[in-house]
């Protein structure tokens, strides 16, 4: 990479802290992550289009945002990761198309949009069988919600293993591992 996570996230500030951004980083090389898909786009979307560019891994790395001014503010910084701006929906979610994203994902992150939305997404991702075995998802801010978010993707059906929770900038995140769908 031409630039290291500590001086991407410096360069540009980040809510997603370094020890965050160095485990995703980590989780993707060690499984050989062939496809990102990342809802909710900012400083960690720089450090995946760097890696892929630095690797070749993920091969595919695609990003939705809901704030225009945010996606002008970042396109310009990136290479290869497909950027899709979706409004957001009444109930806070993206605004996806019917056929969206229309593929399975190796890692998915969500690190958006803000607020409790963020327990849309397992439902989501479910119904638009965007998860698979083996899928490894990323949640940021997850404190947003009462609870724990795996206690989220059990009642949506989905078996997931907690791999590593912890905490950066004062925000907590959750890696999990699904196991089935």
């Amino acid at each position: 990479m031409r630039s290291d996570l500590k001086e991407i996230t410096t360069c540009f500030g980040s809510w997603m802290g370094y020890e965050a951004l160095e485990l995703i980083r980590e989780t993707m090389w060690e499984r050989k992550t062939e496809s990102l898909l990342e809802f909710g786009c900012g400083v960690s979307t720089v450090c995946w289009d760097e890696l892929v560019v630095a690797t070749e891994l993920p091969k595919r790395a695609v990003s939705y945002e809901h704030d225009p001014t945010w996606v002008a503010s970042i396109r310009p910084h990136l290479k290869v990761v497909e950027l899709r701006h979706r409004e957001l929906r009444e109930d806070g979610w993206y605004n996806l198309t019917e056929d969206e994203p229309g593929e399975q994902f190796d890692f998915v992150i969500v690190d958006g949009p803000d607020g409790d939305a963020r327990g849309l997404a397992y439902a989501e991702l479910v119904t638009r069988q965007v998860l698979k075995p083996g899928t490894v998802l990323f949640v940021h801010d997850s404190e947003f919600k009462e609870g724990r978010f795996g206690k989220q993707l059990q009642e949506v059906l989905v078996p997931a293993r907690l791999i590593k929770a912890g905490q950066d900038h004062h925000r907590f995140f959750e890696l999990y591992e699904v196991d089935g769908c």
